[in-house]
């Protein structure tokens, strides 16, 4: 599974720096919130907010007046718990305007031990919207729904946990 997400994120990334008008890395940074959600069963459920900095690097790859692909690399710190994540977003502009909406998918890595019954990878897909600040400032917002389940364990357990992240931030890309 994670060497199928790989290979998807390079064919993605390839295929959009081949059709590319313009190709351009970046820097971007800001707050996160990680929203942790446990549940088992008929026990109920426990919601916990955290929330954190991200600092990360991007490629942005402008196909046309109105479209673009953007994946990044961040680092993320959250309650001392630090995360790599890598967003992938196709990105459209509103009617020759700064403004555009995002959408994607987002691999998040818990660098930190787990339990065993636990894993590393996190999932997730979601909606975000964005703004041209100029051609190199930008501002964006992103919020991303986990689709896997952090709990590995025995089905009998019969636990769902899942972190769901909102990112608001800034960035630079250089010419």
């Amino acid at each position: 599974m994670k060497r199928i997400i790989l290979i998807m994120a390079i064919a993605i990334g390839s295929i959009a720096v081949m059709n590319s008008q313009t190709t351009r890395f970046g820097i971007t940074a800001g707050y996160t919130n990680a929203n942790a959600k446990l549940e088992q069963g008929g026990f109920g459920s426990q919601n916990e907010g955290q929330s954190g900095i991200y600092v990360g690097i991007i490629l942005d790859n402008r196909i046309s007046d109105s479209f673009a692909i953007q994946g990044e690399l961040e680092y993320v710190n959250v309650d001392n718990v630090n995360f790599l994540q890598l967003p992938v977003f196709a990105k459209v502009y509103f009617a020759n305007t700064s403004f555009y909406a995002l959408g994607g998918v987002q691999v998040t890595y818990t660098l930190e031990e787990v339990l065993s019954d636990f894993t590393k990878f996190n999932i997730a897909i979601g909606p975000g919207l964005g703004y041209d600040i100029n051609n190199n400032f930008f501002v964006n917002a992103r919020y991303m729904f986990q689709l896997n389940n952090y709990f590995t364990g025995p089905d009998i357990a019969d636990i769902t946990s899942r972190i769901d992240f909102f990112n608001i931030g800034l960035g630079y890309k250089f010419n």
